[in-house]
């Protein structure tokens, strides 16, 4: 056979298997991409199956891609990562605004810069709290988890006095209170996904 016409038809031949044959090779990569990823969605469903906040749970979690994602723990790092990082963020926030009330000769600012101090105090231990429940979670051990849970636990109620010390002083910490509430959000589905790491 004439060379050209042998390589013509090798040429068909592969075009054919690509594009109207499954190669084994591509389907199979394709059924084990499909699989990993709905056992994802499942781990990522279960994880937040206890979360008051379901849909942030699910939206936190599924947008931290660098993040690792293979086991529940995995999982509720990241929800514990977020509280974490909110966390500091509104100690940052409440730091900055205290200084700036200080240093205002406004009249109403005495009752804003006592909240803005009550919170201080709560964030100051409330952030170390956090930083080491997210840290022991890293290398949890189950003798570990009634202490995680507890400061879990101790940090809700510092955002929740916090909260309850800003809430009707007026437009200067009505940022805060939505801050506050983002933060308690977060803590609770840690919490929640906390719970379905225990249970398994």
């Amino acid at each position: 056979m004439n060379p050209s016409m042998t390589s013509f038809f090798l040429f068909f031949a592969l075009t054919f298997c690509i594009t109207l044959v499954p190669c084994p090779i591509e389907s199979a990569r394709a059924e084990a991409s499909a699989s990993a990823s709905a056992s994802q969605n499942d781990l990522l469903t279960k994880a937040c199956s206890l979360a008051p906040k379901k849909d942030l749970c699910q939206q936190t979690i599924s947008s931290a891609k660098d993040n690792p994602k293979k086991d529940l723990n995995d999982l509720a790092f990241i929800a514990f990562q977020a509280a974490s990082n909110t966390s500091a963020s509104n100690a940052e926030f409440v730091s900055q605004t205290l200084d700036d009330v200080e240093n205002s000769e406004e009249p109403d600012d005495a009752e804003v810069m006592q909240s803005f101090h009550d919170c201080q105090q709560q964030y100051e231990g409330m952030n170390d709290e956090v930083d080491s429940a997210l840290s022991a979670l890293a290398t949890r051990a189950k003798q570990d988890d009634g202490q995680i849970e507890t400061w879990l636990k101790d940090s809700i109620a510092a955002v929740e006095t916090c909260q309850t010390s800003a809430k009707g002083k007026g437009l200067k910490v009505d940022q805060l209170t939505g801050m506050n509430q983002k933060l308690l959000d977060f803590l609770n589905n840690a919490m929640a996904v906390f719970q379905v790491v225990k249970q398994n």
